[in-house]
């Protein structure tokens, strides 16, 4: 409100104190008369345009959709106590700084050989103490920050999860219970608020009564929402059969994006609709969610700092040559294609180490910590979207009725992401023109547009623009530019007793305002007498003002 009142009257205030200077009482009386009245078409203008506003609203704006719910980071430790140290405390603070609202805390244990049917913890490796796991969730919790839990099985023999082969799984699945039954009652002591209840055992998925069992008796223990962190290459419906008894489909998502060691950000992003298999991965992701209506969650995305990342995302060892840029640009591809994907609930990226100094610009792994991906995510993360109207300029502030006129407005995104949005021109409250504009952040964009006074009372008008707001944009003040009147008069009443303003009639007055600057550009020469508008003033002008000369307004 402030914003609109402030361009309103300040424009008035300065014409008035100019017009009082030296001029005599009659001349006074008139002008604050034209005043008032000048401020209640203002103030009906102001009304209109906010009841329009609503309108578009209500009818026809475009729908917008909020950031994913969970902005998300998989933190892991490596050693026993590693949650629970002075390093961890400042390297999770590290990670609520850079506006990430998950925690995601994995705690492994293991079998010995693939074939083993026993899961038990180790110590000497990286199992974590569940002293040091409730440390971990607490303070993530003072942070303000949500936590998942992700109880995790690594093989000691090197063998990957997801190929195991137990010498019996029913076996197997009686230990595997007792594991997440013990991570689970944890997570509920702790007020943790989504437990994964398995991570890429693709070898396991066929056992789905089995599944339904862990699941089941994973919620009689703990009352929040739950998952499966599936493979990228195993998540679909007919190999997850149980997806209808969890609350979200949990996709760690390393999907090849291109055959490319050098890709740009726009061919990453293409990589996620055509991949280098000719696969849409994100179509592929949306028919998991229409088939099982259950939001889509990367229970894992990562890449590491190395060149050809993206073709291997899994693959720490993909090759030897250091790429920052790389993991960074894969961020932004995955970060800007699902942001306003309605079905998809959030990233989990892994990792990010208990190290607060981990990374760096000579590290090759997959943290994003103290590199060019973490600046990536925080600028993502932090949402920050803002347009903003820096002006609007009209071609002449008289227009004869019937002709038409240029209005100019300047458009900024001061934001961190391209956006597309509507903005509209209004004339009063009704609409000139309404035009998506698409804009880099940090441009700005000239929009031109032209007004065809036809079927317009002549009278005085306020022009105005308004960048429709995005979803999630907290600064919308500047979101609105009133540029200013512009009166509709007869053609050729182009000055009066107060220069350069109408008077009702078309006379002497008017023709020797536009003689005097025949010939001329307009600009520099004064565009109200530039009547045909076309930025010279000539015979054509002239002509057209002779057709009412000497008549006066009703």
């Amino acid at each position: 409100m402030e914003h609109y009142f402030t361009r309103l009257i300040s424009k008035p205030r300065e014409r008035i104190t100019h017009q009082l200077s030296g001029e005599g009482n009659t001349l006074k009386t008139r002008q604050c008369s034209e005043l008032a009245v000048s401020l209640c078409i203002s103030l009906v203008f102001l009304l209109s345009v906010f009841a329009s506003v609503l309108l578009h609203q209500a009818y026809s704006a475009p729908s917008i959709t909020s950031m994913p719910a969970m902005k998300g980071m998989t933190v892991n430790a490596w050693s026993v106590e590693a949650y629970s140290t002075s390093d961890f405390d400042q390297s999770i603070t590290n990670l609520f700084n850079a506006k990430a609202n998950w925690a995601l805390f994995t705690v492994f244990w293991f079998m010995e050989t693939s074939t083993s049917v026993e899961i038990h913890p180790r110590y000497d490796l990286y199992s974590a103490s569940n002293s040091s796991l409730t440390h971990a969730i607490q303070k993530a919790h003072e942070l303000g920050m949500k936590v998942s839990l992700k109880p995790m099985v690594d093989v000691v023999d090197g063998t990957w999860r997801g190929q195991i082969n137990p010498s019996s799984w029913a076996t197997w699945f009686t230990s595997y219970r007792y594991f997440i039954h013990d991570f689970a009652q944890l997570a509920e002591a702790n007020d943790v608020e989504l437990c994964v209840v398995g991570t890429e055992l693709k070898s396991s998925q066929s056992y789905e009564s089995s599944w339904r069992q862990v699941i089941s008796e994973t919620r009689a223990v703990f009352s929040e929402e739950l998952t499966y962190a599936a493979n990228w290459d195993s998540y679909g419906t007919s190999q997850v059969k149980f997806w209808d008894a969890l609350d979200y489909v949990g996709v760690d998502a390393y999907f090849p994006l291109t055959n490319s060691f050098d890709p740009t950000v726009a061919q990453l992003k293409n990589g996620w609709s055509y991949g280098p298999s000719g696969r849409n991965w994100t179509n592929e992701l949306y028919m998991a969610y229409t088939a099982t209506g259950k939001q889509v969650v990367f229970t894992e995305i990562g890449y590491v700092s190395k060149n050809g990342t993206n073709t291997r995302p899994w693959d720490w060892n993909v090759s030897s040559a250091l790429d920052l840029q790389e993991q960074a640009d894969c961020y932004q591809a995955a970060l800007d294609v699902f942001r306003d994907r309605t079905w998809f609930g959030g990233w989990f990226w892994w990792n990010w180490e208990t190290d607060p100094n981990a990374g760096g610009p000579t590290e090759m792994h997959y943290t994003p910590q103290n590199k060019p991906a973490e600046i990536v995510l925080h600028q993502y993360y932090s949402e920050v979207r803002d347009l903003a109207v820096t002006n609007v300029l009209v071609s002449r502030t008289v227009v004869g009725s019937g002709l038409s006129m240029t209005i100019n407005v300047t458009v900024e995104n001061h934001g961190v992401f391209t956006e597309a949005f509507d903005l509209t021109v209004y004339v009063n409250s009704t609409v000139i023109e309404t035009e998506t504009v698409t804009l880099q952040t940090g441009m700005s964009r000239l929009i031109s547009c032209r007004w065809n006074t036809s079927g317009f009372e002549k009278g005085r008008y306020t022009v105005s623009a308004y960048a429709w707001p995005l979803s999630g944009e907290l600064d919308i003040t500047d979101n609105t530019y009133v540029g200013g009147n512009v009166t509709v008069a007869m053609v050729g009443d182009v000055t009066g007793l107060i220069p350069y303003e109408p008077d009702g009639k078309v006379d002497v007055r008017d023709l020797a305002f536009v003689a005097k600057h025949y010939g001329a550009s307009a600009p520099p020469a004064p565009v109200n007498f530039d009547i045909i508008d076309d930025r010279k003033i000539d015979i054509k002008d002239l002509a057209l003002m002779a057709k009412n000369y000497g008549k006066t307004d009703p």
